[in-house]
């Protein structure tokens, strides 16, 4: 898993530059995107390139799930309004495959 340069592994291989590009390129949604970050009106949007089912998890940076829900399309707009200000982390995963993503909420 690699989250803005952290990388987290079991082995020392698992997380140099090489193999962990490999299985990140291989494991990537395509067309992944989100907008806008920072957020500041209390939603955001997320798209892809595909219409499959898409599931998303938000978590605060203790790893508490604070917000999951899911979608199909290329495209939602998710309302934030019920999550405080702060620095999180959000995962979707589509079709077996998973991104990640920082996100700031204002």
């Amino acid at each position: 898993m690699i989250i803005d340069e952290l990388r987290l592994g079991t082995t020392w291989a698992s997380v140099t530059p090489a193999a962990a590009a490999a299985s990140v390129k291989n494991n990537s949604i395509e067309g992944f995107a989100t907008y806008p970050n920072p957020i500041t009106n209390n939603r955001f949007t997320i798209s892809s390139n595909s219409n499959g089912k898409k599931e998303l998890v938000i978590f605060n940076v203790l790893g508490k799930k604070v917000l999951s829900s899911s979608f199909s399309g290329v495209k939602s707009t998710i309302d934030v309004s019920a999550i405080s200000a702060g620095i999180y982390i959000l995962k979707v995963t589509e079709a077996g495959k998973t991104a990640s993503k920082k996100l700031v909420i204002r």
